[in-house]
């Protein structure tokens, strides 16, 4: 829920009762690094002075940042998220995660970024975070969903970040089968999908199949 911690990932080690400061971040900064840091227990809040004191003003390093990409994208795979508060919620927290991590571009730590997040589901599309190669820049008027989605303004805003990440511009043949692949094949494809997906299914097989003409023309 967005009011709470609900779906928050925390340390496979569990959260000690203390730690020390480089280790831990204030509570205000929990979505964007709880996967990999302790959170301050403090009702009161931190004060500028303190933060600053602590090297809590800093933001997260780049492999911080990354390492709860990786897992929010594992709490929320696309489609999962249907709840208008929480999907308005999550996107507001992938935007302040793509605009930190976007600093790091160029720097020492963009390798560490790509490595961490490399055929991950870090990229929200609005129901919840897919892998790269299920979105793309543009869809050239095509809606594939729930199976390959356009990247949403507020990410591809994001654009060496995204490149980064691994999206292309346009669906390719490889994403239509990834895509397919993913949710099914042959016969049993139709019996677990809707009128609507089966509807984008079939444009998908269509895309794939006109990706491969021209390829070979």
């Amino acid at each position: 829920a967005p009011e709470d911690e609900t779906g928050l990932p925390w340390p496979q080690g569990g959260v000690a009762a203390f730690a020390p400061p480089r280790m831990m971040r204030p509570r205000r900064d929990a979505w964007l690094v709880s996967a990999s840091m302790h959170i301050l227990d403090c009702p009161t809040g931190v004060s500028d002075a303190l933060s600053e004191r602590l090297g809590w003003a800093a933001p997260p390093s780049g492999s911080v940042l990354a390492a709860q990409l990786l897992e929010l994208g594992k709490a929320f795979p696309s489609g999962t998220v249907r709840e208008v508060l929480e999907a308005k919620h999550l996107g507001s927290v992938a935007e302040k995660l793509y605009s930190l991590l976007a600093a790091y571009i160029g720097q020492p730590e963009e390798d560490i970024i790509r490595i961490v997040l490399d055929g991950s589901a870090c990229i929200w599309v609005g129901s919840g975070f897919s892998v790269a190669l299920g979105c793309a820049l543009s869809g050239e008027g095509a809606d594939y969903r729930p199976f390959l989605h356009q990247v949403p303004s507020a990410v591809a805003a994001h654009a060496k970040l995204v490149e980064l990440l691994g999206v292309p511009e346009y669906f390719q043949e490889l994403s239509f089968r990834a895509a397919l692949a993913r949710r099914g094949a042959g016969s049993r494809l139709a019996e677990q999908l809707g009128e609507e997906e089966v509807k984008a299914a079939v444009a998908m097989v269509n895309a794939a199949l006109e990706a491969r003409q021209e390829g070979q023309a």
